[in-house]
């Protein structure tokens, strides 16, 4: 399936960027092994573990039953968010590419190799450069928040248009992992 494909298929107004192995490869293992970490000391679910389908969302909170009950899609942000401190903005950037998963899409659910529990919520987790604070937002907040086109260097870059829900930070619950 082309990049075209997919978003024509989530009914996207924007593009989605291009693949990065090298970003990807960078940051993904070190947040989610941070979210990971910070569910299994609050003990957080009965087991938490990594998504297998690595173009699936990245950790899943399973239940005694082997049910999904939560998905959290991980980013880290290697800008400006680079010191031990709150989210530092007054909005979170929550990127129209992966709101496939917030509305628990199909594509979303074929991504999961487990049952997906009727109550599963999602929750997607910015954090720090250093992944030792994050902020969360529940998937449903992000929606009631309008697309707008997003203006930055790597849209430019590669020519492609994107859009964001910012949602205020004040929606948002701050973490020290």
């Amino acid at each position: 399936m082309t990049t075209f494909d997919n978003e024509k298929k989530r009914s996207m107004r924007g593009n989605i960027k291009p693949f990065s192995n090298k970003m990807h490869s960078v940051t993904d293992n070190q947040g989610k092994n941070a979210l990971l970490s910070y569910l299994d000391r609050n003990k957080i679910g009965f087991k938490n573990v990594s998504n297998p389908n690595r173009h699936g969302i990245d950790v899943l909170t399973l239940n005694d039953q082997d049910e999904v009950v939560i998905a959290w899609e991980v980013e880290v942000r290697n800008g400006a968010w680079k010191f031990d401190s709150n989210f530092p903005y007054s909005t979170i950037n929550c990127i129209e590419r992966k709101e496939y998963m917030w509305r628990k899409e199909e594509e979303f659910s074929n991504k999961i190799p487990y049952k997906i529990a009727d109550n599963c919520n999602v929750y997607y987790i910015q954090m720090n450069k250093n992944c030792n604070r994050a902020v969360m937002l529940e998937g449903e907040t992000i929606l009631k928040y309008p697309l707008v086109r997003s203006f930055n260097k790597y849209a430019e870059q590669h020519n492609i248009t994107e859009y964001v829900r910012q949602v205020p930070s004040k929606e948002a619950t701050n973490i020290i992992l």
